[in-house]
């Protein structure tokens, strides 16, 4: 085990805990061909989104379930190879139960919140994302760009998401 800054990851068996830096950082030794994976999405996801509506009936958010709990699979992840092929390194190396798709709509911002502080720890994917979706703690300010990437973001802490843009915000997200 390797003891670092108060996070523990061991390589190859147990799994990332939390950002070294403490909010958000590249996921070392996993790349994404981001254009392969938008391409399944848009082939076998994107019309079967379920919308989220605020209490004031606006669309805030659309979501899929991918991966509900490790043994309930949706029928479509068999048909999206690159999407499988992510899913399986990324179980190497993080304990994940939930996987989704989730749109921010444009304009949209989260309340200042805490996921789950016992599991503080989640990985995004970006498939569609610019400058203006901002992921934000306290007084630090983050964009995941889509660069052949995943992401570990601290959810732990309090934090908010920034979709301030005119565009949708497309992530894959798995978490603990």
């Amino acid at each position: 085990m390797i003891l670092m800054s108060s996070v523990d990851i061991v390589i190859n068996t147990t799994m990332i805990t939390a950002p070294l830096n403490g909010y958000i950082e590249p996921l070392e030794n996993i790349t994404v061909d981001n254009e392969l994976l938008l391409q399944e999405y848009k082939d076998h996801i994107e019309g079967k989104m379920t919308e989220v509506k605020g209490e004031d009936g606006h669309l805030q958010q659309m979501r899929f379930g991918l991966i509900l709990h490790p043994n309930r699979e949706a029928p479509e992840l068999h048909l999206m190879p690159a999407t499988r092929q992510l899913v399986n390194q990324i179980r190497m190396v993080f304990d994940f139960d939930i996987a989704t798709y989730r749109v921010v709509m444009p304009n949209y911002v989260y309340n200042w919140h805490v996921d789950q502080p016992e599991k503080p720890t989640c990985i995004h994917v970006p498939l569609i994302t610019n400058s203006s979706n901002l992921f934000i703690y306290y007084d630090k300010i983050f964009r995941v760009p889509i660069d052949g990437q995943a992401y570990v973001l601290n959810n732990g802490i309090f934090h908010t998401f920034a979709n301030a843009s005119r565009e949708p915000r497309l992530h894959l997200m798995f978490n603990a």
